[in-house]
């Protein structure tokens, strides 16, 4: 890591990702690093720090130290120009997993997500298996543990994404560059779909619609030095066409009427064929009814 910063001084390699766990505050200063891939990633060291999470005065703890921290790490993103990716739904959505991941599963579009990923098969290791029988989060021995040791857990992934939250106001605060993001295809984040339930946990931790939609379009493509993100002469016209308004609900980004992209019009109706031409062929290499999870679109 400290390498590739080294290079990046001097070079046009961009450092993006992952914080290793071993990189203090000092090495991130002396950093490079443009972009952080989670909000966890700004306070897990805080968490390193602080150990376990016993009961909820220790969490309660914890989050006053990351509320804290991030008042002197806040200013430093921001001056650094560093983008955080959000994946606040995939983090506030673990603890579910763990615990009620057949009722999760019925909350999301499973049809539509390839089978190799979500049948996974279960003699691989470090799989994205989304499934009961495959699922990465899921605590399979739940019954036979100590029902202390359930409730520790419980409070802990709550704590958790409180945390990411706590992140996320004071990245507004700072006037960090927020980037939406959701890391698609881990467990239970459907590709597109997952994408909307981003917009909505942003809004639940009182992002405006307006700061919701920069961070979906205009904030990431200034980031990556793109020409799109924002309606405007010169700029590449991919557009999603809505039927109702998002600045009043960001909801209202699922009503889609059209898309455009690369001077091609998709209209409802081709949109449907598109999303239909994915259920089927899912389904022609589907092994396990995922019937009790079904969900409309």
């Amino acid at each position: 890591y400290l390498a590739l910063n080294k290079m990046a001084s001097h070079t046009k390699l961009d450092v993006v990702g992952h914080r290793p766990y071993r990189i203090d505050r000092e090495d991130f200063m002396n950093s490079h690093q443009r972009e952080f891939a989670h909000l966890e990633e700004i306070m897990k060291p805080v968490l390193w720090d602080f150990g376990r999470i016993r009961n909820q005065a220790s969490a309660d703890s914890f989050l006053n130290l990351v509320e804290k921290d991030m008042q002197v790490f806040g200013p430093i993103l921001a001056e650094k120009k560093v983008g955080v990716t959000t994946t606040l739904w995939l983090m506030e959505n673990i603890g579910k997993q763990k615990f009620e991941l057949e009722e999760a599963l019925t909350e999301v579009q499973l049809a539509y997500v390839n089978t190799g990923l979500s049948e996974w098969n279960e003699n691989f290791t470090g799989g994205l298996g989304w499934l009961p029988k495959v699922n990465r989060y899921l605590i399979t021995d739940a019954s036979s543990r100590p029902q202390e040791e359930l409730e520790r857990l419980r409070i802990f992934w709550k704590t958790y994404a409180e945390a990411c939250k706590i992140v996320l106001h004071n990245m507004r605060k700072y006037k960090v560059a927020i980037m939406a993001g959701t890391d698609a295809n881990v467990p239970l984040a459907v590709p597109g779909f997952s994408f909307h339930d981003e917009l909505v946990s942003l809004m639940k931790a009182d992002m405006s619609p307006r700061e919701i939609l920069r961070s979906a379009t205009a904030t990431p493509a200034h980031w990556l030095g793109h020409q799109t993100g924002t309606i405007k002469e010169g700029f590449k016209a991919n557009l999603v066409l809505l039927n109702k308004n998002p600045l009043e609900d960001i909801r209202h980004t699922q009503s889609i009427r059209s898309v455009v992209k690369d001077g091609r019009f998709y209209d409802r109706d081709l949109l449907d064929t598109l999303l239909q031409a994915v259920k089927q062929a899912n389904d022609e290499s589907r092994t396990i009814d995922i019937e009790k999870f079904a969900k409309n679109p």
